[in-house]
């Protein structure tokens, strides 16, 4: 039953009254009356003082069974009002019960060296109280409240603290020699407080102490090495929260010397050794747990009930109890956190370091780790574990209760955790993760993952002592032991070896040669990366996955021996030809299960087989199966096949039906080959079989036409000239070099010039126009190995109408003798030929605005005599030959006037075409027929025309590609008058 005004009385009582700040630097002085020491005062300046009862020696006397006023002795006092003020203390102070409460910041010093000891301080939240003064030796110094104490004295402090709640800064001075210490000994519980440290020398390391549920221990960026740390629970915890600057923290365990050895008495319990002097030799004994030091020491150099006979040999008995010591202290644990795991506070970088003074050291830890740094083991043994879970004490049996099937996980991190110099790093029961990049060297012994029948420690929360056995567990307790999810990448090297229990290993390994990597059946390893390892040995069930959905293709190569009994998930694309490969380069054996899951698109049908794996060499127990014997990718199932060491994925069905295809492919190709052969040799171009006597003849009576057709052309160019009303006369002169070629004839050159007198004159009103042009064309030709002439001269007369919309129609008649000579060798040979042409043409002008557009079409009809002559003995003759030339074309042209001078730029394009024949025997060597064909051909033209009152000057420049005229280019000047 509550009694609030009982419990309110009880605490005012306790006070003494409230100091009340009004400036900041406002400084009270706290001094002891010098006539009555259990009374003190404070005050400032001038205001009036408060009175603080002290401790009471006197009221002792006056304690009963009933009532005990001594416990009352001393009085709080209630700090408040402006930041900033300080509280001078001019003598020592024994507060006894009464404590200090700071609801403003505030500096506590003494005037020389002055001490405080009471019943505590208590900061209010957001304040701090910076604490110069010493506490006596043998006094505990209560920290309490949400707020900061700033420990700043000076010179060697020999009282203690107990941190239960709030932040303590330790940032202690030097004195004028050089001692600094903040605390004797500290103390952090209840889980709410932090200690800080500003530097490494604040505390003895080994006098730093958690109590119930702990707290944190912020490094601050500096380095700390202890024996062991001293904890009740898990809820120690170390951390630096500088991020600027790292810390080391170094565990080097508990080792005793001779010096820590205690020598007893007879008669005196609780020593280590004790000596007894006996006719003229000496004995030594050890007492036995349990048994009475009054016992008489035996005088037969033997043990008793109640004495444990060392021997008469001082060093060797001091030997003994030593070994017998640092046996005991082997074993240390820490079940607190390392670390920062809040996600609210910086978690600077944490080194943590084992490098214990003994090889056979044990370091447990269960209570977690996350460190933004390295875990370094040099030496020793180091254990991570989970923790049962706390019950209550079996008081009357004396023991702990632990149910082996309810235990707490527990998480590790570090962002590399090196293990040396033969140490072993064991990752053991309920550990859920473990987050690191591992490297170990130096004959290092990696054991990460739980294995049925490995060694369990425990630390004993109630006497704070690890004990180790290896139980047996049935199957509901193996069950509640988790997979530990292990991720990074391991690095073996120098004889070192890796053993993965029950985990999930996400990660590449990277092992020298010397190396051992084991999994257990409960071991499940997925690669990141391409991996190496040593000897590798896979027991029954242990799964190696080589390679992650949608990451890269792995290769894991065994480069000593491979042994076992594993499975092997690959992922393949064998549409490409990737896939996941183990390499084994010393020998395989055992019987290993290969898994594919192929993740490509459908695979072209062929003979590729994907591979696998590839071995050196194997032993006869060695054996390589596929699951289900098969693997189903795409529309096929797969089949795994030997080819000596390697190991590779096929489809015997597909592979016969493609030899049988390409069988009867290599036949049918056999057959084209031959047909291909038969039809080459059928195919060949004419030009590739004849003589030179038949390629020239063919080459002179292609230039002949050439010459025919090429009048055409400059016939259809000056009906698309500007004529007028007027009559005209004309001359022009043309230059022509051209390359021909075809399936006929070999190439041959023709360089020719053309001459031409022409006049023209209106008949009538009504458009109806008469002309004539006679022409004379000279070229000279170079035939393969011999050359030609040709004078060929023709007359032309021709009758053109027109309308008024510019649309013209044309009829002209030519008749033209040619004058030949070709000379092959020393052979020539003279012929004349005679051309007779009719043709008809169709055009029509446009007037576009600022252009002109002229366009013309038509045919030419030629007949060409037969021809008979002689060369190199070879009966030549050309028949008769009646040819059609096609054609089209357009001009574009713009005219400029100035007074009487007119000026015409013009582009053009014209077709013409006398290839729709070929003539068969149209040329005879010795009355062997050859077949001709002549050109077709597309001419680009520019030209400008000026005219002055009644001349005019026309030029040209054409250019010619065809099917038989590689190139021709023709330049041509053209001057007339109107009349």
């Amino acid at each position: 039953m509550s009694r609030p005004s009982y419990v309110n009385a009880i605490q005012e009582r306790a006070k003494a009254g409230t100091i009340q700040n009004t400036q900041q630097n406002q400084v009270w002085e706290w001094s002891v009356d010098a006539l009555h020491p259990e009374t003190s005062s404070i005050k400032a300046g001038e205001s009036t003082a408060l009175a603080v009862p002290l401790r009471n020696e006197s009221l002792k006397s006056q304690d009963t069974d009933k009532e005990r006023p001594s416990l009352d002795y001393g009085k709080s006092v209630i700090f408040d009002g402006v930041d900033g003020g300080v509280l001078l203390v001019k003598d020592n102070i024994n507060a006894g019960a009464g404590a200090l409460y700071f609801n403003t910041n505030f500096t506590v010093k003494p005037e020389t060296n002055q001490t405080w000891l009471g019943g505590g301080v208590l900061v209010a939240k957001d304040k701090t109280v910076t604490w110069k003064i010493a506490n006596p030796e043998g006094d505990r110094l209560s920290k309490l409240g949400t707020g900061t104490l700033l420990v700043q004295g000076v010179g060697n402090n020999l009282g203690d603290i107990s941190i239960g709640d709030g932040t303590v800064i330790l940032d202690q001075q030097e004195d004028e020699q050089g001692r600094k210490q903040a605390f004797n000994q500290v103390g952090v519980v209840s889980g709410r407080p932090t200690l800080i440290l500003q530097s490494a020398d604040q505390i003895d390391p080994n006098k730093l102490y958690f109590g119930f549920r702990g707290g944190r221990l912020d490094l601050n960026g500096n380095d700390l090495s202890f024996k062991r740390i001293q904890h009740s629970d898990d809820g120690a915890t170390v951390v630096n929260h500088r991020t600027d600057k790292s810390s080391n923290l170094t565990l080097t365990g508990v080792t005793v010397s001779e010096q820590d050895l205690t020598w007893g008495n007879w008669g005196k319990a609780g020593s280590d050794i004790y000596e007894y002097a006996i006719s003229g030799r000496k004995d030594y004994f050890a007492l036995k747990s349990g048994d009475k030091a009054g016992s008489y020491y035996p005088t037969n150099q033997a043990s008793s009930d109640s004495w444990e006979y060392l021997g008469s040999d001082r060093a060797s008995a001091i030997e003994t109890i030593l070994e017998r010591k640092n046996q005991q202290l082997l074993f240390t644990a820490f079940s607190g956190y390392l670390g920062e795991k809040s996600a609210d506070k910086p978690n600077g970088v944490l080194n943590v370091n084992y490098q214990p003074a003994r090889d056979d050291s044990v370091l447990l830890l269960s209570g977690g780790m996350n460190l933004n740094g390295d875990l370094s083991i040099k030496g020793g043994k180091v254990i991570l574990e989970g923790i049962p879970t706390p019950h209550a004490r079996d008081v009357l049996n004396n023991r702990e209760v632990i149910f082996e099937d309810d235990w707490i996980n527990r998480d590790f991190s570090a962002k590399n955790i090196s293990v040396a110099n033969n140490s072993t790093l064991t990752v053991g029961r309920n550990v859920s993760s473990l987050d690191g990049n591992i490297q170990a060297t130096d004959n290092a012994v990696l054991n990460l993952g739980y294995q049925s029948g490995q060694k369990v420690c425990l630390r004993s929360d109630y006497t704070g002592s690890v004990s180790c056995d290896s139980p047996s567990y049935n199957e509901k307790t193996l069950a509640t032991i988790p997979r530990m999810a292990l991720t990074g990448d391991i690095t073996l090297t120098q004889q070192s070896q890796l053993n993965l229990g029950k985990t999930d290993f996400v990660g590449s390994i990277q092992g020298e040669h010397s190396s051992r990597t084991s999994l257990s059946p409960e071991s499940h390893w997925t690669l990141t990366g391409d991996s190496t390892v040593g000897n590798l040995n896979l027991d029954q069930n242990s799964q190696i996955t080589l390679s992650q959905n949608d990451k890269q293709l792995n290769t894991l190569t065994v480069d000593g021996d491979l042994s076992g009994n594993g499975k092997f998930y690959y992922r393949t694309q064998f549409s490409s030809l990737g896939s996941d490969k183990v390499i084994v380069n010393g020998e395989a054996s055992g019987d290993h299960l290969l898994i594919v899951d192929d993740i490509g698109t459908e695979p072209q049908r062929s003979k590729a087989r994907l591979t696998l794996m590839t071995t050196n060499s194997s032993a006869d127990n060695f054996a390589v199966t596929l699951q289900n014997n098969y693997a189903d990718i795409g529309t096929y199932r797969y089949s795994l096949i030997q080819d000596g060491g390697t190991f590779r994925l096929y489809n015997p069905i597909v592979e016969k039906e493609i030899e049988e295809e390409e069988r009867k492919a290599a036949e049918e190709a056999k057959r084209q080959e031959e047909e291909r052969k038969k039809a080459e040799a059928a195919n060949l171009t004419q030009s590739e079989l004849i003589s030179r006597i038949s390629n020239t003849a063919l080459s002179e009576f292609s230039a002949q036409v050439n010459v025919a057709l090429k009048n055409d052309q400059r016939l259809n160019q000056h009906y698309l000239q500007e004529r007028g009303s007027q009559a005209q006369v004309w001359t022009n002169l043309d230059v022509q070099k051209a390359n021909y070629q075809s399936d006929n004839y070999r190439a041959y050159e023709q360089r020719s010039t053309y001459t031409e007198l022409g006049a023209e004159s209106a008949m009538n009103e009504q458009g109806i126009r008469l002309g004539g042009v006679v022409s004379q064309t000279r070229s000279n030709i170079e035939y393969e190995n011999a050359r030609g002439k040709t004078v060929y001269s023709q007359a032309t007369v021709y009758a053109t109408v027109q309308n008024t919309q510019g649309l013209f129609v044309a009829l002209d008649l030519g008749y033209g003798r040619s004058n030949n000579t070709i000379t092959l060798d020393d052979k020539t040979a003279n012929f004349k030929r005679n051309i007779v042409s009719v043709g008809s043409v169709i055009g029509k002008k446009w007037a576009l605005g600022y252009v002109d557009l002229k366009t013309i079409a038509g045919l030419h009809y030629h007949h060409l005599s037969s021809v008979n002559y002689e060369l190199k003995g070879a009966e030549i003759r050309t028949r008769s030959l009646n040819l059609v030339n096609y054609q089209m074309g357009a001009e574009l042209s713009k005219t400029w006037l100035w007074n009487e001078f007119f000026i015409t730029p013009s582009i053009a394009v014209h077709y013409f075409d006398a290839n729709r024949k070929v003539f068969n025997n149209a040329v005879l060597v010795n009355n062997n027929g050859l077949q001709q064909q002549f050109n077709r051909s597309i001419q680009y033209q520019a030209g400008l025309n000026m005219n002055l009152g009644l001349w005019y000057v026309r030029t040209a420049l054409t250019y010619e590609r065809g099917r038989e005229s590689s190139s021709a280019k023709e330049l041509s000047l053209n001057v007339g008058y109107i009349f």
